[in-house]
């Protein structure tokens, strides 16, 4: 069974006060959700509405949020990363070695990385190992 999180609440805890981290968080969340709803077809229908405005939230998140813009060159190669081993998992999750379809279950969720390094620039290197230590969960697809 998934392990529901408070996403509220941990990103309170991630970003330590910190608003714009707080903000880029939590677009930063429902863009990936959305990415991945999106491929598997499996979450409520969207109005366009609702699409578009995530996707216009994203792209001002992006250009212009003061966390994201002052940290940019540490979280773009961390969000480029998760976005490309989510994109390699569901290629992965077909394959016909078990391993590999193992690993497909942890390549999916290499954007939480993002998080856990804002916890780091929130709130240094202990800040962060307590976060990962009480917040790194996967969500496993398979039953194997």
């Amino acid at each position: 069974m998934p392990v529901l999180l408070d996403f509220n609440k941990v990103f309170q805890e991630v970003c330590a006060g910190n608003r714009d981290a707080l903000a880029f968080c939590h677009v930063f969340l429902h863009w990936v959700h959305f990415i991945d709803d999106v491929i598997d077809n499996d979450a409520p229908p969207r109005t366009q509405e609702s699409i578009v405005r995530l996707q216009l939230e994203a792209a001002l998140t992006f250009a212009f949020n003061p966390f994201f813009q002052a940290n940019k060159a540490s979280l773009s190669p961390l969000v480029l990363q998760g976005v490309k081993a989510y994109a390699d998992s569901i290629a992965w999750a077909l394959r016909p070695d078990g391993r590999d379809r193992k690993a497909a279950e942890v390549l999916k969720s290499q954007y939480q990385e993002v998080f856990w390094h804002v916890a780091f620039l929130c709130g240094g290197y202990e800040h962060m190992d307590r976060i990962t230590k009480a917040y790194r969960t996967y969500d496993y697809d398979s039953a194997e």
